[in-house]
């Protein structure tokens, strides 16, 4: 189940976990990301037991040489640790939904974080 609703903030004013979304994207796939929108994804498994949900951010990309976008959003570990996972787009990952199934199938590592490690964000 996914639902969508833009984003309401100009630039200037996104809220701060996009722009660190947005750094992680710089950083890992050496492109330029704009904010599209944000879509709330709740994956389950055989209908009932939750396996992930939270807020997907959409980027549309520029300069990448093979995605136009890039799906991205912040896991908390059980240790309060936080994720930041970035998915790009391709002919079979076409959706928030889609990054986040293939981000569970592969059990994806952290983009590098723009904050120093010892500057890890708590929960």
């Amino acid at each position: 189940m996914s639902r969508k609703f833009k984003s309401q903030e100009s630039e200037h004013e996104e809220p701060e976990h996009i722009d660190v979304l947005r750094a992680a994207i710089q950083l890992k796939h050496q492109c330029k990301p704009n904010h599209r929108e944000s879509v709330f994804v709740h994956e389950m498994m055989e209908g009932q037991k939750t396996i992930w949900k939270g807020s997907v951010e959409v980027f549309d990309l520029s300069g990448h040489r093979d995605a136009k976008t890039c799906y991205a959003w912040r896991h908390i570990e059980n240790n309060g640790e936080v994720r930041i996972l970035t998915v790009l787009g391709s002919y079979l990952i076409d959706s928030p939904q889609r990054a986040v199934q293939a981000a569970i199938f592969m059990d994806m590592q952290p983009a590098p974080s723009p904050a120093k490690s010892r500057d890890r964000v708590k929960p």
